[in-house]
């Protein structure tokens, strides 16, 4: 299963584990229609997220009270970084803009030599389809995550995070209340 998915499309979505009994699967509070499901898999496709500064959860219950066990990860809505809707409309950021993400954010292109990257309250994922360099003067994570591939689907491509300011004027990553996962190959 993809662990993350844009918020205007339907994502097919397998989740294995054991025991599912008629299950019911809510993303972020959203159904996730049941297309097929087994003691071992289900198959549902996501709804539609109007809005992803909501809090996100990935809850699965069974009709008869019995506990399943996951063998995947959970999936989470997230925005492109190179799809115009993630910014209102506008085109993604350029070069020495800084950048607030408030949202589930996935990076999926290149990115110019930003400003400061402020996460505030966010998840922000890596895809893992091709090759990425993310370019920045400093990058903040605030009660934020930063993810780049899971114990289950380790990143099997190539990450560069450049870090471009100056010492005294950036150059870092910093972390207040975060956790960055790191799972590669």
């Amino acid at each position: 299963t993809p662990p993350f998915g844009p918020t205007n499309a339907n994502t097919l979505l397998a989740i294995a584990g054991t025991n599912f009994y008629h299950p019911q699967v809510l993303i972020d509070g959203i159904e996730c229609t049941l297309v097929n499901a087994s003691a071992t898999t289900i198959y549902c496709i996501t709804g539609t997220k109007p809005n992803l500064s909501a809090p996100s959860s990935f809850l699965l219950t069974n009709n008869n009270s019995t506990h399943s066990l996951l063998r995947c990860d959970p999936f989470y809505y997230a925005a492109p970084w190179s799809d115009y809707a993630t910014w209102n409309g506008q085109l993604p950021p350029i070069q020495t803009e800084n950048v607030t993400v408030t949202i589930n954010l996935l990076i999926d292109t290149d990115t110019p030599i930003l400003g400061d990257i402020v996460v505030n309250n966010a998840k922000v994922f890596v895809a893992d389809d091709r090759d990425i360099t993310l370019r920045a003067n400093s990058i903040t994570l605030l009660n934020s995550s930063l993810t780049i591939g899971s114990p289950l689907r380790p990143y099997t491509h190539n990450l560069q995070i450049m870090l471009q300011g100056n010492g005294s004027d950036g150059n870092y990553l910093a972390c207040q209340n975060c956790q960055i996962y790191i799972f590669g190959t």
